[in-house]
């Protein structure tokens, strides 16, 4: 382990009352894929990002066990777009802007 502090994940229900859970197994990655594996795996409940849970949630191989509560502090609040510069944008990269900005703003 990197730390010596325990994990924690936190949550918040529409009240904005925080909860923190301690968390503990023999299990530990910062890679979704890996986590939602696992889980998939039945090596225990997992705190995913939608993206990496939404179509096993979808066909009921996982299952969502706080839906009243949020996690916080968990995934990051912001998207980047991190490309190089150019004096001119291809189109390419200016149209799949376009689209994230369309995709995740408000989702």
């Amino acid at each position: 382990p990197r730390g010596v502090e325990t994990p924690r994940w936190t949550f918040v229900d529409a009240a904005q009352e925080r909860v923190q859970v301690s968390v503990q197994g023999s299990f530990a990655t910062n890679n979704s894929e890996s986590i939602r594996d696992a889980a998939l795996q039945g090596l225990g409940i997992a705190m995913l990002p939608d993206f990496s849970a939404r179509e096993a949630l979808a066909r009921g191989a996982l299952r969502q066990v706080l839906p009243r509560w949020r996690a916080v502090e968990a995934f990051a609040e912001t998207l980047w777009i991190v490309r190089p510069y150019a004096a001119q944008v291809p189109r390419a990269v200016t149209t799949f802007t376009h689209w994230l900005r369309a995709r995740f703003v408000d989702a």
